[in-house]
């Protein structure tokens, strides 16, 4: 009944500041991205606060928990006996600095891309929180900040949503955390957040260049097969690269050694630099955190791009290139004149075995029983008998049991 009074109290609030958003005719959706999935719609979603009691109010149902992933994003059309409406989660605290939680349960782990927060279209998004938190986490204990806002102003129309970027992190669970509400009132404080949306982390294309020796620095010092150097210096890593024998050196791994950088030394590397990697054979490039040395220049990087190359026996020749993809996406083919970081590569031949039966447990063929040859030698004569006797009597009762027998396999 409480709650009744105080959602019936914000309703008298809103009519009176007359600031409710115009009468709609038919229910809203929300804009998710172009043909992408809402990998948040309809999902599994609670709500708690920091006092473990309900903070989100259920009645009327267009203020429930579950319209935050419903898909909808209504007006409020000013009949207040109307429940069919979805118009936001909706909560109320005593006081305006809280911790109140939205959770949404996904359905499987993914590498979260843009995450939208919609604010309500009831109140015009006046009563958007005005410090919230957008945050991931994989088993729903632990959360990784990924965007938010604060000191947001209060009877400020709000609509367009706010976006944020999970830039590829993992998770199971997303929630908004609402820290601190709006200043719309009657004895307790309200926050409303029409929906959220959350979309997969979609990898962008890469640019692929060509290393630029007026802005980017680099050398290829050293090889290595099994972890240990075979080749040191630009004169015998020049003689080996061009034909790296995986037969010979019974090779597991490979690695290329050397150094990549800016030219401007001014420049701070970690700023425009992302991460080191390699190319076999023109394919899908592999990139790896621990390519990179970490107790290099600050303007350049050690690398030491190891390549797993024992799954290669088919005893034919790859190609092998080092690369860096950088944080505008560029993705630098470290192919320095004279001192290219690639080298071609023999791979081992491991014949492929003829497949042979495999064993089974089913039971040895066996020949089907035959019946019983007929004798050769001629019967005996018996004597005729009256009725059924002599040889037609016994004809017949050889039939007869022939049909019981029959009757019998039958049954069975």
């Amino acid at each position: 009944m409480k709650k009744v009074i105080s959602i019936l109290l914000t309703i008298a609030l809103v009519l009176s500041l007359g600031v409710v958003a115009s009468f709609a005719d038919e229910p809203v959706v929300t804009t998710g991205a172009e043909e992408r999935e809402n990998i948040a719609l309809e999902r599994y979603v609670e709500s708690w606060n920091e006092t473990g009691t309900a903070s989100t109010l259920e009645m009327p149902e267009w203020f429930s928990i579950v319209n935050l992933v419903d898909g909808r994003l209504d007006e409020f059309d000013g009949d207040t006996s109307n429940l069919e409406q979805s118009l936001a989660w909706y909560t109320a605290n005593d006081t305006r600095d809280t911790e109140i939680a939205g959770v949404v349960e996904l359905d499987k782990t993914y590498r979260i891309g843009e995450v939208k927060v919609f604010p309500s279209k009831f109140l015009n998004g006046m009563s958007m929180p005005t410090t919230f938190n957008v945050e991931i986490s994989m088993d729903g204990d632990e959360w990784v900040k990924i965007g938010g806002e604060e000191k947001l102003k209060d009877n400020v129309v709000y609509s367009d949503p706010f976006i944020y970027d999970g830039n590829g992190q993992s998770a199971n669970f997303v929630r908004i955390l609402i820290l601190k509400a709006s200043a719309i009132s009657d004895g307790k404080f309200y926050a409303g957040i029409g929906e959220l949306e959350v979309y997969e982390y979609v990898e962008p294309p890469l640019n692929v260049v060509d290393f630029n020796a007026d802005t980017q620095k680099m050398s290829f010092d050293r090889i290595l097969i099994n972890d240990k150097a075979v080749a040191e210096g630009n004169s015998e890593v020049t003689a080996l690269k061009a034909n790296v024998d995986g037969e010979e050196k019974n090779a597991e791994s490979v690695t290329l050694y050397g150094f990549f950088g800016m030219a401007d030394e001014s420049v701070k590397f970690d700023e425009v630099f992302s991460s080191f990697g390699y190319i076999l054979d023109d394919e899908k490039p592999v990139f790896d955190a621990s390519f990179a040395v970490k107790d290099a220049l600050d303007s350049g990087l050690i690398y030491q791009v190891k390549v797993d190359v024992s799954g290669l026996t088919d005893g034919q020749t790859h190609t092998i290139k080092a690369c860096a993809k950088m944080a505008n996406n560029d993705l630098v083919i470290l192919n320095k004149s004279g001192e290219e970081a690639q080298i071609t590569y023999k791979a081992k031949f491991v014949a492929t075995p003829e497949p042979t039966e495999e064993p089974t447990n089913e039971p040895a063929a066996t020949e089907e029983p035959t019946e019983a040859e007929a004798p050769t030698e001629e019967p005996k004569k018996t004597e005729e008998k009256k009725g059924c006797g002599g040889i037609l009597g016994g004809t017949i009762a050889l039939a007869a049991a022939a049909a019981c027998v029959l009757v019998i396999r039958k049954k069975h």
